[in-house]
């Protein structure tokens, strides 16, 4: 009897075991997830903090420590432990202080190149100064003897230049009619062809320069003589001579075959009749126009207008079998500014 029950009482337990298994699967429960899990220390952030402040090291100094502390303290702030960031705020620190010191040490060194430089400059200028104070004082006298000296030979070269310009003799030649051979500059005739380079300076009591007189002249050349009658540069008179012969000879000897007239200024508003006291013939002369030209010889060979019209030009030959020319050259006002004759 006892063991038919306790039998039925294992059987009871089975049954009720396996009943429970039907039931349902008994509810597990799920690992619970940590609340506020560490994070891991892999900071972007204070990596490059380091990495600029390393480089500012070798270069660039403050320029890249600044950013590179600045980014460490930042990574610093989220995690105090962050080894890296460390690092690099100390690295950073110091690259500074270095550069710092660096950029001290250069800039006083500049500073005190350019106060020694100044100080120098400053220096030898005093001494210069005295030196020239002392040389002036010293030759004071010497140079006030110097300054006198040239002063009255300045005097006496205008002296000379007004004397010889007095010298001009002034004839009382007066010209018939137009002949290209035969000019009158200040009442003495010129004959072309005829006088030679002396008889022209005895002529006008002037004294032509010796070099240019003994200038050896081959045959069938020429030269000239370039003459200043009031030592005015714009106011020339040229002298042509010629060698016709078969010998060479000094040009002291050569026959006169051109003269012109020139103001040279004429650009500047200069003409003839500023200074020239001459008689072409026919009445024309230093202050005569195009229009008296013309009417005395006719319309010309040869004419020539300047592009902006401020010089008219114009030549006469033909009528003279090409052996002459005479050319006679006009300012925009209509004043006679250069004339040429002779042979052609």
């Amino acid at each position: 009897m006892n063991s038919e029950n306790e039998d039925f009482g294992h059987e009871f337990e089975r049954q009720q075991q396996q009943g429970n298994e039907f039931q349902g699967t008994p509810l597990q429960k799920s690992p619970q997830q940590p609340y506020g899990q560490p994070q891991q220390n892999k900071s972007t952030l204070g990596l490059v903090g380091l990495i600029l402040s390393i480089v500012s090291v070798f270069g660039c100094g403050a320029l890249l420590a600044i950013p590179g502390v600045i980014c460490c303290i930042v990574c610093l702030v989220k995690n105090k432990k962050d080894v890296k960031s460390i690092v690099g705020v100390v690295i950073g620190a110091v690259s500074m202080i270095v550069w710092l010191v660096i950029w001290g040490l250069v800039f006083n060194m500049v500073v005190k190149d350019h106060v020694l430089e100044d100080s120098r400059t400053y220096y030898e200028n005093q001494i210069d100064k005295k030196e020239t104070e002392e040389n002036i004082e010293k030759n004071n006298d010497k140079d006030t003897e110097s300054f006198l000296k040239k002063e009255d030979s300045k005097k006496q070269n205008t002296e000379k230049s007004d004397e010889q310009a007095s010298n001009i003799k002034a004839g009382t030649d007066v010209a018939g009619d137009f002949d290209p051979t035969n000019v009158v500059y200040n009442g003495n005739t010129l004959q072309i062809d005829v006088l030679t380079a002396t008889d022209v300076q005895n002529l006008l009591g002037v004294q032509f320069e010796s070099k240019k007189m003994d200038l050896v002249i081959n045959p069938q050349y020429y030269d000239w003589i370039t003459y200043h009658p009031d030592d005015n540069i714009n106011h020339v008179v040229y002298f042509y001579f010629y060698n016709n012969g078969q010998e060479a000879i000094k040009l002291s000897d050569c026959k006169l075959y051109r003269v012109g007239f020139e103001s040279e200024d004429y650009p500047k508003g200069g003409k003839l009749s500023d200074w020239l006291n001459a008689d072409f013939g026919s009445g024309l002369n230093q202050l005569s126009t195009m229009e008296q030209v013309k009417a005395v010889l006719g319309e010309p060979d040869y004419t020539h207008d300047s592009d902006d019209g401020t010089v008219h030009k114009i030549e006469y030959y033909k009528k003279w079998d090409f052996q002459y020319r005479a050319s006679f050259q006009f300012n925009g006002d209509g004043s006679l500014s250069e004339v040429y004759f002779g042979i052609y």
